[in-house]
């Protein structure tokens, strides 16, 4: 889709991977009678480009120049998805359920340099806070956990015993407030831990 300008100065391109939702974003942007900043709306820095893309692709995407800015518009807020993007530079994250006007009022807040996150993806983050991250060996084990192996099984994929594996076990039980593993497996890919089986 080529890029749109939807205001002097200020350029969206669409580049979402799902044809259909890159043609309706910038369909419905293409016909918004202003996209100039309201009372209370922040003032835009122009010259800006703004990128509406998923997160595969934002991850991807060059994020140091300085007039370009990312929106990650994502099927849904796994909080870990949503730290990463914005660590990576986003400005913007949005899910594909998001109303258009908060998509309209995410471009405004983006293009007067300012960040934004929709309240789905921000209350994953606040959840967030306050809880324990799971060591890189615990995520290994979580993950083959969830792609159905058994203790044993994990423990000689990775060449430890299965003590050890049990240990592991528990330790993420307790740091996602999982009592099984299918709960354990479940939580993980809420939070985007590990990737939907």
């Amino acid at each position: 889709m080529p890029p749109l300008a939807i205001a002097p100065g200020l350029v969206v391109e669409v580049m979402h991977t799902q044809r259909l939702v890159a043609e309706a974003i910038g369909w419905a942007l293409a016909r918004q009678e202003t996209f100039e900043a309201g009372s209370g709306s922040p003032t835009p820095r122009l010259p800006c480009r703004i990128v509406i893309t998923n997160h595969s692709c934002a991850l991807d995407t060059p994020t140091h120049q300085e007039d370009r800015r990312i929106i990650v518009l994502a099927d849904a807020a796994r909080e870990t998805e949503v730290q990463r993007a914005m660590q990576r530079g986003a400005y913007g994250y949005l899910v594909l359920n998001s109303p258009l006007s908060e998509v309209n009022e995410c471009v405004r807040r983006v293009a007067s340099g300012a960040r934004y996150v929709c309240p789905e993806a921000a209350a994953r983050i606040a959840s967030s806070f306050g809880r324990t991250d799971l060591t890189p060996r615990e995520i290994e084990v979580l993950e083959l956990m969830a792609s159905g192996l058994s203790n044993k099984l994990i423990a000689e994929r990775l060449t430890v015993s299965e003590g050890t594996v049990k240990s592991h076990v528990r330790s993420i039980f307790g740091k996602l407030g999982t009592e099984s593993r299918t709960q354990a497996a479940r939580v993980a890919q809420e939070r985007g831990i590990v990737s939907p089986i």
